[in-house]
């Protein structure tokens, strides 16, 4: 998919999420109480962690650690 088209649905998704933001994941996220700090948090993290993982794997196909094999293999055992 090119990278064009996934922003869009990207900001497709967040626009539909708060066209209601007292329902659903908005209205948590919002929050003022434990469950909206805590989501706030983890937002961060569900973001941030398969970018990091998916830029090491990359680091290491490049250095020669491991072949192209080992991403469908990771990616594998990740989605488990």
């Amino acid at each position: 998919m090119a990278f064009h088209t996934a922003a869009s649905f990207m900001v497709l998704s967040v626009g539909v999420l708060c066209l209601q933001p007292d329902v659903g994941i908005v209205a948590i996220m919002r929050g003022e109480g434990a469950a909206g700090h805590m989501a706030r948090r983890l937002i961060v993290a569900a973001i941030g962690v398969p970018l990091v993982l998916g830029w090491v794997v990359s680091q290491g196909e490049m250095q020669g650690w491991y072949g192209r094999g080992f991403r469908r293999c990771a990616g594998h055992l990740i989605m488990r």
